[in-house]
């Protein structure tokens, strides 16, 4: 819809998104660029000074917001929600008038940061394999996310119910070490380019992976519920223990590994089948239309679509949070100073 509002100043457009939100918790922003956070009270100019401050209660919310320079390493010990704009925004036109994302170089999720949730942004940096990492966390939520890099888990922790969903990962989902335990961790409708590797030769790790596309290599046991996936590379998946009783109505490309044969899983011969040739870095994951690719509409319970963009709660394009975004904004070029503006606001609820 669009807003034609009166403003004195560009910051009652972010006092509008910002009154959209709970009010049960503080919401404060972050923003590296200090003419936008000049006289804020609820303003810092990194991550970590919103973490590290006794002001900012668990519990609270953070809009990391747009900047063309990236946010430093953070590590986060206390529960906070942290929303930024999303990504690949300059390839899905329509979402944000403002087309830069909100990246952090890396973010390490330690102990105290229980039931924190991080939503549309990127994180990672050139020379570091790991761009998330848990240590000795639990409730993680790793929402509408890019990853340059890994997202691991730290070698000797314990992490239990670790979520990552709707998420465009980079590198790997990977434990950190053979004593590492990540106990009951669920990865939906999330695109992970090189490999997810979860076993454990002391723990038994476990968890769901369901409405994904993986690119690469697969590592897991039969603590898994692993279905309604699209594996491109099916020669590297690992055995293990796993049967067709946890491994199960999947999409390989180009066969079915021989271990799963007799099960519910199914094979298309080409990628081109499955998947459009031209698009976003996202919106190609999503499967061609049912007349090209027939297989691709047959996931459990048979009628739902294979990959990241079917089941209940499918992948957004962009990792856009759900939060209202300013599409399009529209001022005139010519200001008088004290006078007020009209400005043409375009917004999008993104609910």
């Amino acid at each position: 819809m669009k807003k034609t509002i009166l403003l004195s100043s560009f910051v009652a457009i972010a006092a509008m998104l910002l009154n959209t939100l709970p009010c049960n918790a503080t919401v404060w922003r972050v923003n590296n660029n200090p003419n936008y956070i000049q006289g804020c009270s609820h303003c810092f100019s990194t991550l970590q000074a919103a973490n590290d401050t006794s002001i900012v209660m668990a519990g609270d919310t953070v809009h990391l917001e747009a900047s063309v320079i990236p946010y430093s390493a953070t590590t986060i010990d206390k529960q906070i929600t942290i929303l930024g704009p999303g990504y690949f925004l300059n390839q899905n036109p329509g979402f944000q008038k403002n087309v830069y994302s909100a990246s952090v170089l890396r973010i390490i999720f330690s102990t105290g940061s229980d039931s924190s949730l991080i939503s549309g942004i990127y994180v990672g940096q050139s020379g570091n394999s790991s761009s998330i990492q848990i240590n000795n966390a639990n409730y993680i939520y790793i929402d509408r996310t890019q990853t340059r890099d890994d997202i691991t888990f730290a070698a000797g922790s314990i992490n239990t119910f670790i979520i990552v969903t709707k998420s465009f990962i980079g590198g790997r989902i990977i434990t950190g070490g053979n004593n590492s335990s990540v106990y009951d961790i669920n990865v939906s409708n999330s695109y992970i380019h090189e490999n997810i590797s979860l076993t454990s030769s002391s723990t038994s790790n476990y968890g769901t992976i369901t409405q994904c596309v993986l690119n690469n290599f697969v590592n897991i046991n039969n603590g898994f519920n692993f279905f309604n996936n699209i594996i491109v590379n099916s020669t590297n998946f690992s055995q293990n223990n796993n049967t067709t009783a946890n491994i199960y109505t999947n999409l390989f490309v180009p066969t079915v590994p021989a271990f799963l044969t007799g099960g519910t899983n199914v094979n298309e011969p080409l990628l081109s089948t499955v998947f459009p040739s031209t698009g976003s870095q996202d919106s190609i994951l999503n499967v061609n239309p049912i007349g090209i690719c027939p297989q691709c509409y047959i996931a459990f319970p048979g009628n739902e679509t294979f990959g990241m963009f079917g089941g209940a709660d499918p992948y957004n394009l962009s990792g856009i949070p759900n939060i209202p975004s300013i599409y399009q904004l529209q001022s005139p070029l010519n200001i008088i100073q004290g006078a007020p503006i009209n400005v043409n606001i375009s917004t999008r609820s993104n609910d």
